[in-house]
């Protein structure tokens, strides 16, 4: 690191961890958030779902995306929408694959959960179904950005996402554009889950998009060419 004239992380919490673990000089640092392309995502969004389940439009749902690794803490999730389900007949739409696979399923089963919960495995364009459901949520115990909620936040998505170090805090600024829980918290993930359901707590969807356009390619674009200049 300490060789590479600049160096760029994805979120300040990356930036932070470069100097207090690596001791890497600040002033090599540049923090450059990772870019969504609204108007691509959009337009996914309105296609039609190609493959299973495609019969979850007629449901209610909430809906997590990302690889089934530890850090995501599907454990955490599945806890949560235990507690939540007890409560509500909601569905939980899970898509994508990893390591955890085979652990989760156990998880599932071990909870009767098998009609409730719905793993997908990988799509290639999960976002219809972000679209059409009622929550995203992140349950992870560690992010280097979260881009995820980016794409949530451009479909107008109300969020529900561990306060996990380090995307998520400075994406959702704070709680101002999504509700921000504790890390491995079921009953406060499933707290949150639940008021979002219930329209106790309500993002404005314009404000959610409007937040989602900070993050722009030619603003990433641009300060990319400053470092390179």
């Amino acid at each position: 690191y300490n060789r590479a004239d600049h160096i760029i992380s994805v979120s300040r919490g990356v930036a932070e961890d470069l100097t207090d673990f690596f001791h890497i000089n600040k002033k090599k640092l540049r923090v450059i958030y990772n870019p969504v392309d609204q108007n691509k995502i959009i337009q996914l969004s309105n296609r039609e779902i190609v493959k299973p389940p495609l019969d979850i439009y007629k449901e209610k749902y909430i809906i997590s995306v990302g690889r089934l690794v530890q850090a995501k803490n599907y454990t955490l999730l599945i806890q949560a929408f235990n507690i939540l389900s007890k409560h509500s007949l909601i569905k939980l739409v899970v898509i994508g694959t990893g390591p955890e696979n085979n652990r989760i399923q156990q998880q599932i089963r071990r909870l009767q959960l098998d009609e409730r919960i719905i793993l997908t495995g990988n799509m290639d364009n999960p976002f219809p179904l972000i679209k059409n459901a009622s929550v995203v949520v992140l349950s992870s115990k560690w992010e280097g950005f979260g881009l995820v909620l980016l794409e949530a936040l451009v479909l107008q998505k109300q969020i529900v996402s561990t306060d996990c170090p380090s995307g998520p805090r400075e994406i959702l600024d704070h709680g101002k554009y999504g509700l921000l829980v504790p890390v491995n918290n079921p009953e406060k993930l499933a707290e949150g889950i639940s008021r979002i359901i219930k329209g106790k707590v309500k993002f404005d969807e314009e404000l959610l998009l409007q937040r989602a356009k900070y993050f722009n390619i030619e603003k990433s674009f641009n300060q990319f060419m400053e470092v390179i200049n």
